[in-house]
């Protein structure tokens, strides 16, 4: 174990880094897919306007949307010790699992972008884009998740 990993204040920030640059890695490809696209051949509509994979990333978008705002609460909650760092370690595992759910609806945008350069799509981009932002960590959510009061400065 690291020197430092015990340190709430290290954890919460590595966290930190960890939820921006998952947020990060969309916004590029994203910015990519947007100048590069479309590479393919537009897709032929199917229902309601949209092509097969618009459809997959739309359910796949709300089912992932739903289970990040479940899955955090849920890891924090198994917990049945009272030890503030086991519960910062779960904490911490939710909220990585919370913006990865959502990262990966949002790389399908984005790959659906790139092939079929329909620019609607940046439209779910930024929605999911705020999901993840939503689930950046805070001292304050850290302290109310965890009930860690000590070395949160």
């Amino acid at each position: 174990m690291q020197p430092d990993a015990a340190e709430p204040e290290s954890q919460l920030r590595s966290l930190q880094m960890t939820v921006v640059a998952l947020i990060l890695g969309v916004v590029v490809f994203a910015a990519i897919a947007a100048t590069l696209g479309p590479l393919g051949t537009p897709f032929e509509p199917l229902a309601a306007g949209l092509d097969p994979i618009a459809i997959v990333a739309t359910l796949l978008t709300i089912s992932c949307a739903a289970m990040s705002f479940v899955v955090p609460g849920r890891l924090v909650g198994a917990i049945s010790s009272d030890d503030p760092a086991r519960k910062l370690a779960a904490y911490r595992n939710g909220k990585i699992v919370a913006v990865a759910l959502l990262e990966g609806p949002a790389l399908l945008w984005c790959v659906a972008l790139l092939l079929g350069g329909n620019r609607w799509f940046l439209a779910p981009i930024a929605v999911l884009l705020v999901l993840m932002a939503a689930h950046f960590p805070t001292r304050e959510a850290v302290r109310e998740a965890t009930g860690l009061r000590a070395g949160l400065d």
